[in-house]
């Protein structure tokens, strides 16, 4: 367990024994300031909403502080990890409670008739099969830029990784996603799918 209800006193492996800090409302603001952003990166690959990445962490945040308030103590060494485990247990409880699969869902075209509704739910079916077939990383990375908006350098921040890994990655998906609807019976190139 994460949590530690002993004394400051610890023995490491070796049998030698050592003080351990632990954590306070200054060290998790500190923590908050210092790391927020790799916080929100590792909730985005959770999740591709960006508002449901931050509720993630704000939550995980406010799971460590009700916990130093009931008087728990928790060693800053493994903070970090309580952390991102409490994000990684929040995502799948939202995840659970939801019911539904992780998906993108793409915005419907204004034309009405019945035949290019058809022909446009089909296409945005596809396209959101295809998108939900990504791996994380390349899936954070497309929806970001393209449904989100943010440029590879935004990207790069939030996700803690290199601007040119974000551009590889994007890059990827692209491939894929291309393959993915051609192979579905999609003779269009991906640019002329509209999103």
């Amino acid at each position: 367990m994460l949590l530690n209800s002993g004394g400051n006193s610890t023995k490491s492996s070796r049998g030698i024994p050592s003080v351990s800090k632990f954590c306070d409302e200054s060290t998790l603001d500190d923590e908050y300031e210092n790391n927020y952003r790799k916080y929100l990166a590792y909730a985005r690959l959770l999740t591709p909403s960006k508002p449901l990445a931050e509720d993630l962490v704000q939550q995980a945040f406010l799971n460590v502080f009700k916990q130093i308030r009931k008087g728990k103590e928790i060693d800053v060494e493994i903070l970090g990890g309580y952390i991102m485990k409490s994000i990684h247990n929040d995502s799948i409880s939202i995840f659970r409670k939801s019911s539904k699969t992780q998906s993108v869902h793409v915005v419907n075209d204004d034309s009405h008739t019945p035949e290019n509704i058809f022909e446009k739910n089909s296409e945005k079916q596809i396209v959101e099969l295809a998108i939900n077939s990504l791996p994380k990383v390349q899936r954070t990375a497309i929806v970001m830029y393209y449904f989100d908006g943010l440029k590879s350098k935004e990207i790069s921040a939030e996700l803690g990784i290199s601007d040119s890994a974000v551009k590889t990655h994007i890059q990827r998906a692209r491939k894929s996603l291309s393959e993915f609807i051609k192979s579905h019976g999609d003779e269009k190139p991906l640019e002329e799918v509209k999103l």
